[in-house]
């Protein structure tokens, strides 16, 4: 599963509301009622920190990512991005990985690998 390139330029909200709506999609999580965006961010925020450990566990050992900690310079955000996504897909982490993905490497990996 790729991305839009155009989704680096979102803000962190409008990543985690994409992320809400992928998520209820797939069935990872519910809403009993309408949900607003708040409600989404919210949620995806809540799911995402449920799962933080297993994808630091799957991210931060990688020595793509480690290469990329030592040296940010060495890859563009979107070749990053690619190689979150490959790691994530190929570890089952869960769905969905571009937008996951892109909120993981600009939220910052040095901070959830170090």
């Amino acid at each position: 599963m790729g991305f839009d390139v155009a989704d680096l330029d979102k803000s962190e909200e409008e990543l985690l509301i994409d992320l809400a709506n992928q998520l209820i999609a797939s069935g990872k999580i519910r809403f009993s009622g309408p949900i607003d965006d708040k409600g989404k961010i919210e949620r995806a925020r809540r799911w995402l920190n449920g799962n933080l450990a297993s994808i630091k566990n799957t991210l931060c050992n990688d020595a793509r990512v480690e290469t990329y900690l030592r040296d940010p310079a060495a890859q563009n955000l979107a070749d990053i991005v690619g190689v979150v996504i490959d790691i994530l897909s190929s570890a089952a982490v869960g769905l969905p990985f571009g937008t996951l993905a892109i909120l993981l490497v600009k939220g910052g990996l040095n901070g959830l690998c170090r």
